[in-house]
C-alpha cells in the first residue's frame, strides 16, 4: 500500500517531489523514464519495507512503461524488474494485476502489460 511513510522515504533518498495538496496518484506523478535504472538500483540495494517497497515498485512499472512508450526499454532492466516481481510476488500481486489488465483487450492496455501478462503466466 502507498503510505505517506513510504513517499516521505522514497521522496527524500530519491530526490522526488513531495506530493502537493492535488496529488492524488504521487507514484505515478514521479515516474520517469530517465531514471528507471536508478529506480531498480534502489529497490535492489537498499532494505525497503513492504510499503516503500509496494510504492517503488509502481513508480518502476510507471517508468518502465513510459520507456516501452518511447521504445527506449532496455531488456536488461527489464529483466531485473521481471526478477524483482517474481521473487516479491506477495507484495506486488495487485500491481500485477493492475497492470496485465486481464479483462481489457491488448489494444486497450497499457504498453508494457504483454510483459506483465507473461510474468503473470509464470506465477
Amino acid at each position: 500500500m502507498v503510505t505517506r511513510k513510504a513517499i516521505d522515504r522514497l521522496s527524500k533518498e530519491l530526490d522526488l517531489p513531495k506530493p502537493d495538496k492535488f496529488s492524488q496518484d504521487w507514484q505515478y506523478e514521479v515516474a520517469d523514464l530517465n531514471r528507471l535504472e536508478e529506480f531498480v538500483s534502489f529497490y535492489l540495494k537498499n532494505k525497503l519495507n513492504k510499503n516503500e517497497k509496494f510504492t517503488l515498485m509502481n513508480i518502476i512499472l510507471e517508468s518502465a512503461n513510459d520507456c516501452m512508450q518511447n521504445e527506449s526499454l532496455n531488456c536488461k532492466t527489464w529483466k531485473k524488474i521481471e526478477e524483482i516481481l517474481t521473487y516479491d510476488r506477495e507484495i506486488n500481486i495487485k500491481i500485477l494485476e493492475y497492470w496485465a489488465c486481464e479483462d481489457d483487450e491488448i489494444e486497450d492496455c497499457f504498453y508494457i502489460t504483454p510483459l506483465v501478462r507473461k510474468i503473470k503466466e509464470k506465477l
